[in-house]
């Protein structure tokens, strides 16, 4: 919005002023004017007294004189005072704006903290689950008995990092459903073999792999 010229609030202030001043003046004077009309009807029935007529039409101009004196009194103190209050209303509108200056900044730091962290943790999931795309490949390796109980023991560590990561943002039923999430694997049957022993771990890793996804998907935008 444009700012008015200074001479323009000026104005306008010292008028808005001034016309309330008077209105307030206005029952005052109505009630001395009544008092006067009264003593002059008074006067005219009942005293015709020539004196009582002389002091109405002098009670009456001095009123009139005296609030044209008093008006013209309060248009230069409204002049006078007028400057001080638009400085001030100035100063109350520079802090207002300062105010919302600084409380946009405020939302768009917040803003960009939030997109930042947001990033953050896309980067840290993703990089969650590569780790655990890793161990999928690493398994198809597995041949021996130390082999597995290695890959058994960076799947607990994997198991772990995740568990750890959805407990940091607060999300503790989602962080029960991923650890449980193993138990709806269904087990292979047959022979026990090497490919036995495989096909279990992956999917087991596979059902966590999807809570985990699905985890992802849902809180993470």
């Amino acid at each position: 919005m444009e700012r008015l010229p200074y001479t323009t609030r000026a104005c306008k202030r010292i008028k808005a002023d001034t016309v309330a001043a008077i209105w307030r003046r206005v029952p005052p004077l109505v009630i001395a004017i009544v008092g006067i009309g009264v003593g002059a009807l008074f006067n005219y029935l009942y005293l015709h007294k020539q004196t009582a007529k002389e002091m109405i039409e002098v009670a009456l101009v001095s009123g009139i004189g005296a609030n044209l004196i008093w008006i013209l009194c309060v248009l230069v103190y409204n002049t006078v005072r007028v400057p001080w209050l638009l400085d001030a209303e100035s100063g109350q509108q520079i802090d207002v704006l300062e105010a919302r200056v600084f409380t946009a900044e405020s939302k768009a730091d917040e803003s960009a903290k939030a997109k930042q962290e947001n990033k953050r943790e896309h980067e840290f999931f993703g990089a969650l689950m590569q780790s655990g795309m890793n161990l999928s490949g690493d398994l198809i390796e597995c041949r021996t008995s130390p082999q597995f109980q290695s890959w058994d023991t960076r799947f607990d560590e994997w198991i772990d990092l995740v568990r750890k990561a959805i407990a940091d943002l607060g999300f503790y039923t989602d962080l029960v459903e991923f650890v449980r999430a193993g138990e709806y694997a269904e087990s292979v049957s047959g022979a026990v073999h090497i490919g036995h022993f495989q096909e279990n771990r992956v999917r087991v890793l596979e059902k966590h792999q999807e809570k985990l996804e699905e985890i992802v998907q849902r809180r993470l935008r």
